[in-house]
């Protein structure tokens, strides 16, 4: 059973493997564009709504009290005034 799927990839030849690969690359890629705009317009705009998730996984790691005032997520670094 093995070699005749070996022999199967080894009769369609690489343009068969290149396309595979393309295809491959190009479900990861929407992937990973998927998560970032996730993150960026689900969970950022409501960041503030786990700060205490946050401070209590930050507080187990720690071994320490940690405590979070507020979080805001802003679109663009700024600069100090």
């Amino acid at each position: 059973m093995v070699l005749k799927h070996s022999l199967f990839i080894l009769k369609h030849g690489s343009l068969w493997t290149y396309r595979l690969a393309t295809y491959a690359v190009l479900a990861a890629g929407i992937v990973f564009v998927a998560l970032v705009i996730g993150l960026r317009y689900v969970v950022l705009p409501n960041i503030n709504d786990y700060r205490e998730a946050i401070a209590q996984a930050i507080s187990g790691a720690a071994g320490q009290r940690v405590s979070i005032g507020t979080i805001t997520a802003v679109g663009r670094a700024t600069s100090p005034s």
